[in-house]
């Protein structure tokens, strides 16, 4: 049994790809829509340990060597902070 495609149109630069495999349009839409969803958890992630970290009081910071006025962003750039000049 073999399947044939009729395409009456087809935009310029649009391709099918041979043996089923998806063409070049269909795979940088999924490489896009994957990026965007590591960043919505990355912000989902990162959004939830700052409100964490807005729950620990002076002296549990203390311990684990973070004063709240020196380093406001801790939870969005963990010790990427303190390598900033």
């Amino acid at each position: 049994m073999s399947i044939y495609r009729i395409c009456l149109s087809r935009a310029p630069g649009i391709s099918i790809a041979p043996e089923g495999g998806l063409s070049a349009p269909v795979l940088n839409l999924r490489r896009l829509y994957a990026g965007v969803q590591r960043a919505r958890l990355r912000e989902h992630r990162i959004r939830r340990d700052s409100r964490q970290f807005a729950q620990l009081n002076d002296r549990l910071l203390k311990d684990i060597g973070l004063e709240r006025s020196k380093h406001p962003d801790a939870p969005r750039f963990g010790r990427d902070i303190y390598w900033r000049a």
